[in-house]
């Protein structure tokens, strides 16, 4: 690879990569890495995960272990004890190249390389900025974002965007744009199996003059997922007819599930908890919703006859899906003051 420089192995030895976490959630994250590391199936690349967790962080052990990956554990987030961890294991197994992921595992990598003799060269899994859904950690929103933009700039050998957006995003905070390369999430056939719909119906519960809103997600507050039941309770008293189900699991479920009591859903919205054959639950929604406060949309991970709209701010007013075929995906954009 060009630019590793003195640590480039010779021809024929396999390039050695050391990928790093900072928590690993089920979601995006979990599954760029998984297609990253298939990579090794068709190139001379040897990958190896290293992931710091904490004891009570809300983490995918499946992917973990699937990916092999060894975990440093801290008791809680300023537990400084795994800089030490982290340096001994690059050390110990000399890698050609670190990849990292997320804002945190950008720090790690910087965090770790100070004072050391020789830096590993670094590259970086973007996808997209820092939108925290909590007040409090939006204020630290512009600090995370201008440090991922500056490490991006400065210390990175390459960029790997999950999205054309996000490269856009990118250069126009002045990263050069030679060094990101857009590779997509890998997705599987999206094409569900046979009668997957009327099975999946069934199975819900769901009537035949019933009309399923759905969304498949990550539940958490960044996810938008209470804005889905919020708009879901506005949409109710005049449809009587239409169930909400969502599909996922994650730390912010319970919470969930207490809104939608709260709101007089409970018997309106049904959670499908996590599930792997995402794309016969999309065959069973007759509207698929993505509340999502920050997702860049590849559209085309969407079955091709969904129809695209955009929903503006569901937490605080109902849906307007005037004149659309059953078959419609909905986005919803950012909530802003008025």
């Amino acid at each position: 690879m060009p630019g590793l420089g003195a640590g480039t192995p010779e021809e024929g030895v396999p390039l050695k990569v050391l990928s790093l976490y900072w928590g690993f959630t089920p979601g995006g994250v979990a599954k760029y890495a998984t297609m990253i590391d298939d990579v090794k199936r068709y190139e001379p690349i040897e990958i190896s995960h290293l992931c710091i967790v904490g004891r009570n962080w809300h983490t995918d052990d499946i992917a973990l272990s699937e990916l092999g990956a060894d975990r440093i554990e801290v008791r809680y987030r300023a537990d400084p004890s795994w800089l030490w961890k982290v340096r001994r294991a690059i050390a110990r197994r000399k890698p050609d190249l670190l990849l990292t992921h997320g804002y945190n595992g950008h720090l790690v990598a910087l965090a770790t390389g100070f004072g050391a003799r020789s830096r590993v060269p670094n590259v970086c899994s973007y996808h997209g900025p820092y939108h925290p859904s909590d007040p409090v950690r939006r204020l630290l929103e512009p600090i995370f974002n201008r440090f991922t933009e500056n490490f991006l700039r400065r210390h990175t050998l390459a960029i790997l965007s999950v999205s054309g957006s996000n490269k856009d995003y990118l250069s126009r905070r002045g990263v050069t744009e030679a060094k990101i390369t857009v590779i997509h999430n890998g997705l599987d056939d999206l094409t569900p199996s046979e009668s997957a719909g009327a099975r999946l119906r069934a199975e819900w519960g769901v009537g035949p003059h019933d009309m399923v809103v759905g969304t498949a997600s990550r539940l958490d507050p960044n996810k938008g997922v209470h804005c889905l039941i919020s708009a879901s309770a506005r949409l109710a008293p005049d449809h009587p007819n239409v169930k909400t189900v969502i599909v996922g699991a994650g730390p912010y479920e319970q919470a969930l599930r207490e809104l939608a009591t709260k709101l007089g859903m409970a018997d309106r919205i049904l959670f499908a908890g996590f599930r792997s054959d995402v794309p016969d639950c999309l065959a069973a929604f007759d509207v698929f919703v993505l509340p999502s406060f920050a997702a860049p949309v590849n559209r085309r991970a969407v079955n091709a006859d969904l129809v695209s709209l955009m929903l503006a701010d569901s937490c605080s007013s109902p849906w307007k899906i005037g004149g659309c075929s059953p078959r419609i995906s909905i986005t919803a954009t950012r909530p802003t003051a008025t």
